[in-house]
C-alpha cells in the first residue's frame, strides 16, 4: 500500500449490519474513536424480520434501544409452524417481531458522537502487530490499532487474511 496520509482510528468495523453497529454503538460509549465501513450509510430495506426475546428486549434496553425498538415492532403472541405448507403446530410465545433494516437504523441512529462513518467497501487489507491498514473502494486510507470484521457471509476480507470459518 503505497502513499503515507491515512485517517486514524482506534477501531475500524467493516461492516454496519446488526452486529457491526451494535459494536459501535458499545465501543463509542466506552470512548474510542471510531471509523465503520459500510457500502449503505441507511441500512437498505431488506426482506427479513427478526424476533426480540423478552431477553434480547432487555439487552437493547441496557444498550439504550428498547424505547426505539419498541416504537417500531409488533409483539407476536404465537408461531405457526408449517410443513409443505400445513399448519403442524402452534406454540405460544411472547416476542417482538420487526425489520432487520429497523433495528439496524435503530442502532445506528443511537451512536454517539465519534463514529466515523465511511460509506465504501474495503478493497485492500494489511495487518501489522500494532497498526492495521484498509484502503476502500474510494482510494481513502485508514490506520487503525484494531479491525473488527462484521461482514456477514462475505469471504474476501477474510481471505485476504487467511482467516477461514
Amino acid at each position: 500500500m503505497s502513499g503515507s496520509h491515512f485517517e486514524t482510528a482506534d477501531i475500524a468495523i467493516v461492516g454496519a449490519g446488526f452486529a457491526g453497529s451494535a459494536a459501535a454503538l458499545v465501543l463509542a460509549r466506552a470512548g474510542h474513536r471510531l471509523s465503520v465501513i459500510d457500502p449503505h450509510r441507511r441500512y437498505p430495506a431488506d426482506f427479513r424480520c427478526e424476533k426480540l426475546s423478552p431477553e434480547q428486549v432487555r439487552l437493547a434496553g441496557r444498550l439504550g434501544l428498547r424505547v426505539a425498538i419498541r416504537c417500531q415492532a409488533r409483539e407476536v403472541c404465537e408461531v405457526v409452524v408449517a410443513h409443505d405448507g400445513r399448519p403442524v403446530d402452534v406454540r405460544a410465545t411472547r416476542e417482538l417481531c420487526l425489520s432487520y433494516d429497523t433495528m439496524v437504523n435503530a442502532v445506528r441512529d443511537a451512536w454517539p458522537g465519534g463514529v466515523d462513518f465511511h460509506e465504501g467497501r474495503v478493497a485492500e487489507i494489511a495487518t501489522s502487530g500494532d497498526r492495521q491498514h484498509l484502503v476502500l473502494g474510494n482510494g481513502r486510507r485508514i490506520e487503525a490499532r484494531l479491525v473488527v470484521l462484521a461482514t456477514g457471509p462475505g469471504q474476501k476480507l477474510r481471505a485476504a487474511l487467511g482467516v477461514r470459518r
